[in-house]
């Protein structure tokens, strides 16, 4: 999901900051690439068992024009087909696997969205 603010003045580092805040607490490794006028926050979980994947969020712009992508699933997605069509053969656990990631990554990616809602106003 991808979400836009507008006037806000807070320059995007300020916003990678909580971001990694954020994740941190949660319980991931987090690391942040800084390219031109964008940053990339790539955060991997310490463990495997609940989110079976990396969790990008991009922040690009100007502090009063910036985006915010968060980017995630595919990995559990590919589970969640392999665990399908090898349930015959006992695969069945990499679907649930799948499953059970990308549920605890829409609850970690609702979360977050509430999280830097919240910052964003008490910041502007």
């Amino acid at each position: 999901m991808e979400v836009r603010w507008t006037e806000k003045n807070i320059h995007p580092s300020t916003i990678v900051k909580l971001i990694s805040k954020f994740l941190k607490e949660k319980n991931f490794d987090v690391s942040v690439v800084e390219g031109e006028s964008k940053f990339t926050v790539i955060a991997t979980p310490k463990s495997y068992e609940e989110i079976s994947e990396e969790i990008k969020i991009l922040v690009k712009g100007k502090p009063d024009d910036f985006i915010v992508d968060f980017s995630s699933g595919k990995h559990s997605k590919n589970l969640i087909f392999l665990g399908s069509l090898t349930s015959f053969l006992g695969g069945g656990f990499l679907g649930l696997k799948g499953l059970k990631s990308k549920e605890n990554i829409e609850k970690l990616e609702r979360s977050f969205w509430k999280f830097l809602t919240r910052e964003i106003s008490n910041m502007a």
